[in-house]
């Protein structure tokens, strides 16, 4: 009979001791699993970084629809629907820096005109008009509210980049650069590139708006 206990203490023992590890692992998981970065940087951040953008834009007027050159932009298309449920799978700041990092990463390559989405993703290229054009479409395929923003001619020369808003708060993201937060940098430090960040303009599917 002794033998027999002992068998089955033998056998239980494991059981209890691996149970009870899982189950200690599972509760400290939520507090060992670190935000990423983004998310670090964002939630510290967000008000002044907001606050930064509604007092660039408070002054601005309604434009109609935004009209480039040649035609009207369309913010919107299936591979852009296609993309963004793909990149959909985590955090708010997750998936918009999984959006940001697909489109940054796209090659920079100068075009004449504004582009349309497919024709931006069909290519993967494309200077900070496409980028932006192509990321505030994968942004609105996520049910992000977003615009394309463009800054003052300064030399021949007029910025574009995106607004998106992230739990009632405004992040402005440049997806010519590799770093989320790198317009705020920029103006922070003074960078040569600081005045191309003056809003002229901002631009979704239905509406415009003038800064200038």
């Amino acid at each position: 009979m002794k033998n027999i206990l002992l068998i089955v203490a033998l056998l239980v023992a494991p059981m209890l001791f691996f149970g009870i590890s899982v189950e200690k692992s599972a509760a400290i998981a939520p507090i060992t699993n670190s935000v990423s970065e983004a998310e670090y940087e964002w939630s510290a951040n967000k008000e002044a970084f907001s606050s930064l953008y509604l007092e660039q834009t408070e002054d601005c007027e309604s434009g109609g629809i935004f009209r480039s050159r040649t035609k009207n932009i369309h913010l919107s298309g299936p591979t852009a629907l296609m993309v963004a449920s793909e990149l959909s799978t985590g955090s708010q700041m997750e998936n918009v820096e999984g959006m940001f990092d697909y489109i940054s990463n796209m090659p920079y390559v100068r075009y004449s005109e504004w582009r349309e989405t497919e024709d931006i993703l069909k290519s993967m290229d494309g200077d900070c008009a496409d980028k932006s054009v192509a990321l505030v479409s994968l942004l609105k395929g996520a049910g992000f509210e977003s615009y394309v923003v463009y800054g003052n001619e300064i030399d021949d020369y007029s910025h574009a980049w995106v607004s998106v808003n992230i739990d009632g708060y405004w992040l402005q993201l440049d997806p010519t650069t590799n770093d989320m937060f790198s317009i705020y940098r920029c103006i922070e430090e003074g960078c040569d590139f600081s005045t191309h960040y003056e809003i002229a303009g901002f631009f979704d599917n239905s509406e415009s708006y003038d800064c200038s």
